[in-house]
């Protein structure tokens, strides 16, 4: 029998490309779950009807009022189970948590209490879970301003702008498709998991990403990608 699988923020980011990776690698077609069937519990209810595994992405990174960020993700955590009450038994929820879980901020605040939140109640449905703690995301397809520093740069470089950094440090950071192979390798385990990132300078990325740019874009010669990491910055870029 096939595994049905749902994503729930199907729609975003990693969705995307978590969803991508499911049908060309597993030959998978998973149910998107967007932030509208969550309006609606019942509907909600509805449409996980019968399904396997839920990978839940869904969350509240980011808004005007930092209590919105903290209450938002628990409540998503608690519509889903409410949702998934129903359909106890052989059941695998994979959480896309963050690293910054636990520290004292709204994000991330709200991130472990919504890990809590689902690992009690995935307990309690006789189901499993796990918790996967992602660094720093970038990849092709992410939106400037919103998803990573990497894509605004990007954005900025082939706009003819200067990208500033403003915050230089060490960042933990992994491209989209190896996160999303963390998530369907959790899947049906029980464990907590963090996936490891390469860290990296925001100004020496900033300045791979330019050399690319000052080679490729004005003569087509492939820089140097010698090093998976900068493979995957490259395909960001060349995105």
């Amino acid at each position: 029998m096939t595994m049905k699988v749902a994503i729930t923020g199907g729609d975003g980011f990693l969705g995307w490309h978590t969803a991508c990776r499911l049908r060309a690698l597993h030959g998978l077609e998973p149910l998107r779950i967007t932030r509208s069937d969550f309006l609606d519990v019942r509907q909600l209810t509805t449409r996980l009807s019968g399904v396997d595994v839920v990978i839940h992405l869904a969350g509240v990174n980011r808004a005007q009022d930092p209590e919105v960020v903290e209450a938002g993700n628990i409540e998503l955590a608690e519509k889903l189970l409410a949702a998934l009450s129903p359909h106890s038994g052989d059941l695998s929820v994979v959480f896309a948590n963050s690293i910054h879980a636990g520290s004292d901020t709204p994000y991330g605040r709200g991130k472990a209490q919504a890990a809590e939140v689902l690992r009690a109640g995935v307990k309690c449905l006789g189901g499993k879970f796990a918790d996967v703690r992602l660094p720093n995301l970038f990849g092709e397809h992410g939106r400037p301003h919103y998803n990573s520093f990497v894509a605004t740069f990007v954005h900025e470089i082939l706009s003819g702008g200067l990208p500033r950094v403003t915050d230089d440090r060490e960042i933990s950071l992994l491209h989209v498709q190896n996160a999303a192979d963390a998530l369907i390798g959790a899947i049906g385990r029980q464990e907590s998991l963090q996936p490891s990132g390469e860290s990296r300078r925001v100004t020496a990325v900033l300045e791979e990403l330019q050399s690319f740019h000052a080679l490729y874009y004005k003569t087509g010669e492939i820089p140097d990608i010698s090093t998976p990491f900068a493979r995957d910055l490259f395909n960001t870029y060349r995105a």
